[in-house]
This record gives structure tokens, sequence and C-alpha cells, in this order.
């Protein structure tokens, strides 16, 4: 079986984090059978092309993470498919999706290459960009992030989605080896977090305990126009940006628990290193938050709500026994739910049934 992989890794991300880990697993599984094409690269062949092709580019006009480079990785992918077939797997179908959809109009001619793609954004993203959701019907098969997710798309295609987890580094996200309360709560990222209710939950924590400290990881906490510049405000705040994935396990394994007031999710992966490394969550029920958690070490606010956010972590970091049996629960779930290596397999079965 040819696997034939469009991937892309994201700046922000480090080595232990992303969905690019699963085709680091897959590459293992499938050996010299297994082809990445990066759709960041480009030749100087590739990049005058881009430019040729540009006119037709824009006309497609396919939503604002599609590119030329895009375009140019997919043609790449067909061609080392159209002779022997094979899957071809997108990793970011909103990403580096589009031209395939109508290079493959002719399904009974190209049966013999099959079509993967994970979707990342949630519903709301889909439902504001239908000029995507009209390509749908040349995939093969959808993986999705999330049981909700999946309930949208199997009314566009039925039959041909399928959830599979996002997965993390159990390995590397590992909890340290002895816990001391440290009255430290961690929040990590930007896409669809509730800046305005973190700081609103910030402010109502430390107005009850000041000796609560906030590590804020965050690339715009420099930034004086971003919102979350308003937390420089509080000195139980400690701000991180660019760190080390040696820095980011350091603040994990030494925080009482993750803070994450969330707008929407899919997957999250501060939720997922966070859940690896053994740390008890407080975050925002939307989305597929309930698709990676448990009660038995998460609480869930309504959204927007950060009083009750608020009430969770003051509670949370004056039971440290309840903690410590929360950590374990967290750990326990990252290995049953969130092992890469298991998931691999999910993903390379989806495969098998593709080619059957």
């Amino acid at each position: 079986m040819k696997i034939v992989t469009i991937r892309h890794r994201f700046s922000h991300m480090g080595a232990h984090s992303g969905y690019d880990n699963l085709f680091m697993h897959l590459e293992k599984m499938y050996g010299n059978d297994f082809t990445t094409i990066w759709r960041k690269d480009a030749t100087f062949m590739q990049r005058v092309s881009g430019k040729v092709l540009r006119p037709v580019f824009n006309r497609m006009k396919l939503g604002p993470f599609y590119t030329v480079p895009s375009m140019l990785a997919e043609w790449k992918g067909w061609r080392l498919l159209k002779k022997e077939g094979g899957i071809l797997h997108i990793a970011y179908l909103e990403d580096s999706f589009g031209l395939l959809a109508y290079l493959k109009k002719n399904t009974a001619k190209y049966k013999h290459i099959k079509i993967v793609a994970t979707s990342h954004q949630p519903v709301s993203w889909w439902e504001k960009h239908p000029e995507r959701m009209k390509l749908l019907h040349a995939l093969d098969a959808v993986i999705v992030l999330s049981t909700r997710e999946q309930a949208y798309f199997d009314k566009q295609m039925p039959g041909k989605v399928h959830f599979v987890r996002h997965g993390i580094d159990i390995d590397f996200f590992t909890p340290g080896k002895e816990y001391e309360p440290s009255k430290a709560c961690i929040f990590s990222g930007n896409w669809f977090r509730d800046i305005p209710c973190l700081i609103d939950v910030v402010k109502r924590v430390t107005e009850k305990d000041n000796t609560i400290r906030f590590e804020i990881v965050n690339h715009f906490v420099d930034d004086p126009t971003h919102p979350i510049s308003q937390l420089r405000a509080f000195k139980n705040t400690v701000f991180h940006r660019n760190i080390s994935d040696e820095s980011l396990l350091g603040l994990y394994r030494s925080s009482d628990l993750l803070l994450l007031p969330l707008i929407e999710s899919t997957a999250n992966n501060a939720m997922l290193e966070a859940t690896s490394c053994g740390l008890p969550i407080v975050t925002t029920d939307v989305g597929g938050v309930r698709d990676y958690t448990s009660g038995n070490f998460c609480d869930y606010a309504e959204r927007g709500n950060a009083v009750q956010l608020a009430d969770y972590v003051l509670r949370a970091v004056q039971a440290p026994l309840q903690l410590k049996e929360r950590r374990l629960n967290a750990r326990n779930y990252a290995e049953q739910h969130l092992d890469w290596q298991v998931l691999a397999k999910e993903v390379a079965g989806i495969y098998q049934n593709l080619l059957a």
C-alpha cells in the first residue's frame, strides 16, 4: 500500500505537539511505502508555475487558509499516485485541499486513488466557508477530531466520516517525579481562547487570593494592542512566549491545574499536553472538550462564565489531596485514549478498508 501525505508543521508548535506527530508514527509503520510532501516546500520551477497558475488559483476562491503552495503540493501528490494508486492523506483539510476536488472529477477512472483528509476546524468555521463544503464530494474519507463534527459531516457525506482523536506524545509529556502543590495555574495558546473571560477569571481569583499564580504562555504577551496584555496589571501573572518544549513541560509539571477558557474547540493541544502531564483542567464546556476529558479530572463551565471558572480554580488549589487524585486520573486518561501509537493504528485501519 503506497501512502502519500501532504503535511505542514506550524512554527508555534513544538516537536512533541501537533497533528504531524500522527504521521511520524505512520511513517514508521509503512517504511518505504510512505512519502511526505511538505506544503511549504517549493522548488524554483514550482514557484514559477505557481505564479503562472495564480489567476486560476484566485478564481477558485477556496477559503482563507488555502494557498498556492497548497495547490502545488496537491499536484505533486496526485502525480505520485496517478499511475499506481494508493492513499493520499491531507493532514489539514482546511489548508491543503482544493485542486484535488477538480482532478478527481472522473471518479471511475481514478478509483485507484483514495483521498483522505483530516478536518481540524469546528462546525462554526465550516458554516462560514460554504465554498469549502462543495469540494467534499471528492473525498473518500474524512477524519474528524470530535463527535460533534462527526455528526455534522456525516450529514454531508454519510458513511465517509471517521472520528479519530487527536493524540499527544505521552512519552514526552509526562508528570514530574514528585508533585508539590504550588498554587499555580497555567494558561496556554491563542486560537479559540476566550481572552476576555480569562482576564475576568484572573481578576476574580486575585481579589480573593492573590497568592495564586498564573503562568501565561502566549505569543502575543508582548503586544500592547492585544487584549491579553491587560493581564500585566496583575502582579501574580508570569508571561512566557516562544519557550522550548522542555520549558513548557516544566511549567505543566510545576502547576496545579490548566485554566483554559474557550470560545470553541475540536481538539486542543494545550488540553492534550496538560492531560498527558497529569494536570487537572478547568475549562469551558464547548465543542469537542468532552471527547478529550473526563469529569474525574476536569471541571466544565458554561461559555463566558468567569464566575464559575474562578470558583473552580479557588476550590481546586485549596484541596491538594483531591488535586493529587485528579492528576492520576488525567494521566490514566491520556494513556488510555491519547497515545499516538494506538491512534495511528486506527488511521491505518481506515486506509486498509478504503483499498480493500
